[in-house]
C-alpha cells in the first residue's frame, strides 16, 4: 500500500495495468483526495505526467512507486 505515503509534489511510477514492466509511466502529484468515510486515506491523485504535461486524476492503486 504505497499510495498511504503519497504527498503533493511527490514523483510516482504509475501503472494502469498490474504489469509493471511493460507500461508504466512518471507523473508528479500536485493534488490528492480522500474518501468520503476517512479523508486522511488517499483515494485518487491528480498527477502531471512528466513526458507530455497531460494531467490526469488516477485511483491510488495504480502508484507502483515512490521515485
Amino acid at each position: 500500500m504505497i499510495f498511504l505515503d503519497v504527498k503533493c509534489g511527490d514523483f510516482v511510477a504509475i501503472s494502469l495495468e498490474q504489469d509493471v514492466s511493460s507500461n508504466w509511466w512518471v507523473g508528479q502529484v500536485i493534488s490528492r483526495f480522500g474518501s468520503s468515510i476517512d479523508p486522511s486515506v488517499n483515494t485518487l491523485f491528480q498527477v502531471v505526467d512528466v513526458d507530455t504535461g497531460a494531467v490526469s486524476i488516477i485511483n491510488a492503486d495504480c502508484v507502483r512507486g515512490i521515485i
